[in-house]
């Protein structure tokens, strides 16, 4: 099963707590949306791929459809952007979980367990 459909509860999940987090504003041009809705996405800095960081509140923010679209074409914009927003500490430990090299799998029971609870308090 490809990782888009195994995953899609946990993504929708994500994505709600992301964009709510962010008060359905979009983080780069301020935009306010009225949820739900799907013209304001979850952008992830380190691609949904990278199970090491997929769930992971420093890897995600809510950006509107242009923006997202913006920073997936320019990436070298995206990480000025997303260094700026973390701050030199928290990026390079971002970059740092991103590239660890593990033999060991993402937990994802536990990752579930986390979003639900996240859930819970929105």
């Amino acid at each position: 099963m490809p990782l888009s459909n195994r995953y899609a509860k946990l993504d929708a999940q994500f994505s709600f707590l992301v964009r709510s987090r962010a008060g359905w504003k979009c983080e780069r041009c301020k935009t306010q949306y009225q949820p739900p809705t799907n013209a304001l996405h979850c952008s992830h800095f380190w691609g949904r791929s990278n199970l090491k960081v997929r769930w992971d509140y420093d890897n995600a923010n809510a950006h509107c459809y242009g923006d997202h679209q913006y920073f997936t074409s320019n990436p070298a914009e995206f990480t000025r952007w997303k260094r700026k927003q973390l701050g030199d500490k928290k990026f390079e430990d971002l970059n740092r979980r991103a590239n660890w090299r593990t033999t060991k799998r993402t937990d994802v029971k536990l990752i579930a367990l986390w979003l639900a609870q996240e859930m819970r308090m929105v």
